[in-house]
């Protein structure tokens, strides 16, 4: 792999697929020694599918066993990422009021609140799109591994004992996997995130102006079951 097919700084920073000859396309255009400088060009971002499976083999147990011994860490730090991302999502608000009120009483550190949530909005950033990526990795290995073992296991099989409209059918569903990952970490932040922005709104604000939000809500509720029950 050359030098112009690897990811820069900038590209591990977020989504680690702008490589210098992508960037040398868009603004000048590639000539043909730009793309005839390595005979195997691949993406140097995710293992190919024989060195998966040869991965998966060299592993002991059941199914979810090896495909938790092969993905749980890139999961555990995707899910650490997703955890900073919505602390940071919750101490926003907390910053920006103080900031408000610092600038009411006329505080002069209260440009420290701007620095504040400056590097918060940008760390944020970086936790939010580097756990997609991790996850994004994890749904595009975890589609290539299902492929090649369902066709691996064609493979092994008789002809008489081959059913092509079952194997094409689990080739399709092993992209599920590819469009689940990205998204699966909000099963748990966002209700957590709601919890906690509760539990913060209850305690700086009091009772009353959440017994109110509840009660028009459950008003607005009962008035929309009975539009649709009239």
């Amino acid at each position: 792999m050359t030098r112009s097919h690897s990811p820069g700084m900038a590209s591990h920073m977020y989504f680690s697929w702008t490589t210098p000859l992508i960037v040398r396309a868009y603004r000048h255009g590639l000539k043909e020694e730009d793309v005839s400088s390595t005979s195997d060009w691949r993406c140097p971002l995710l293992p190919d599918t024989t060195s998966l499976l040869a991965l998966f083999d060299s592993l002991e147990g059941d199914l979810r066993s090896r495909l938790w011994l092969m993905m749980r860490w890139r999961m555990i730090k995707a899910a650490v990422l997703m955890f900073l991302y919505s602390a940071i999502q919750l101490v926003l608000p907390l910053l920006l009021r103080g900031a408000v009120v610092a600038v009411d009483d006329d505080d002069p550190d209260g440009w420290w609140y701007a620095v504040a949530i400056g590097g918060l909005v940008f760390t944020g950033s970086l936790c939010k799109e580097h756990q997609l990526w991790l996850n994004y990795q994890v749904g595009a290995e975890l589609r290539a591994l299902f492929a090649a073992l369902v066709y691996r296991r064609a493979m092994s099989m008789r002809q008489y004992e081959l059913q092509p409209s079952t194997t094409n059918l689990i080739t399709v569903d092993a992209q599920k996997f590819n469009e689940l990952l990205p998204m699966i970490n909000w099963l748990w932040a966002a209700p957590l995130s709601i919890t906690a922005a509760a539990v913060i709104l209850v305690s700086i604000e009091g009772r009353e102006p959440s017994r109110a939000v509840l009660t028009t809500h459950l008003r607005a509720q009962g008035v929309a079951c009975n539009v649709s029950f009239a």
